[in-house]
């Protein structure tokens, strides 16, 4: 069993859509600010979760796809199994190219995509996508539940300001130019 946080500013909550990320405590907090800098608003929150994968049903990725959207998974899931198997890449490369089309055509593109994926993933067994994560506790392991999820929460945080105002001046920061 593994615990993982998600960072929120909204109520509690314990159902999670499918493709929800959780991480560190200290991402959970990188995303509150991220997400208060962006100009959201909200009671910052982070829960503490219990999860236990099975094995094998967890994809391990190299890296980060940078964005949440499924247009970007699938690329990253195209490129994890390009040269390990084919058939799988060609699959994800399909996804992501209907993908494109539709959001090209100003059609639902979203929802769509992450069907898509559950429903590709599935026969494989995968329930979870971890990848280091580039953006909030830079370099920790974080999680992509692909299914929709009920989770055990075993703590609710309430993160200090120093902590908020800390991952506000880190996004700040790493927003500026390098000279």
């Amino acid at each position: 069993m593994m615990h993982l946080y998600h960072g929120m500013l909204e109520a509690k909550k314990l159902r999670f859509a499918a493709f929800s990320h959780f991480g560190t405590y200290k991402a959970a907090v990188d995303r509150i600010g991220r997400r208060l800098f962006d100009g959201h608003t909200g009671d910052p929150l982070i829960l503490k979760i219990c999860f236990r994968f099975k094995p094998g049903s967890v994809l391990h990725l190299s890296g980060d796809w940078g964005s949440n959207q499924p247009i970007a998974m699938a690329n990253a899931l195209k490129k994890h199994f390009e040269h390990i198997d084919q058939t799988r890449s060609q699959i994800f490369e399909e996804i992501r190219s209907d993908l494109i089309d539709r959001k090209l055509a100003s059609q639902e593109f979203m929802s769509v995509g992450w069907l898509q994926l559950s429903n590709a993933l599935g026969p494989l067994g995968i329930t979870a996508v971890t990848y280091p994560n580039a953006v909030e506790d830079r370099g920790s392991s974080s999680y992509c539940v692909i299914p929709e999820t009920r989770r055990i929460c075993v703590g609710q945080i309430i993160p200090s300001d120093q902590e908020i105002e800390d991952a506000k001046k880190l996004v700040s920061e790493r927003l500026q130019p390098v000279f």
